[in-house]
């Protein structure tokens, strides 16, 4: 069990870098190439607001789960 686990995290990891590639590549930069100011400002909070906090919470947990901190202790 301690092995799916640290395979999973992994895959967390990848889950992290497909999420923050989408976020910026598909959602955020069309969004600055349009120029209006109602698109600046959801651009603006892909970027600086949920790109980070979505790529850095499923990195951090996928880190963990590779370090062994959810491992069972039995």
């Amino acid at each position: 069990m301690n092995t799916i686990k640290r395979l999973a995290g992994i895959l967390w990891l990848l889950i992290g870098a497909a999420a923050g590639y989408y976020l910026l590549i598909n959602q955020a930069i069309p969004k600055f190439g349009t120029g209006k100011p109602e698109d600046l400002i959801p651009a603006g909070i892909y970027t600086f607001i949920l790109c980070p906090l979505i790529v850095g919470s499923l990195a951090t947990f996928g880190i963990y789960a590779l370090k062994g901190e959810y491992d069972s202790k039995e």
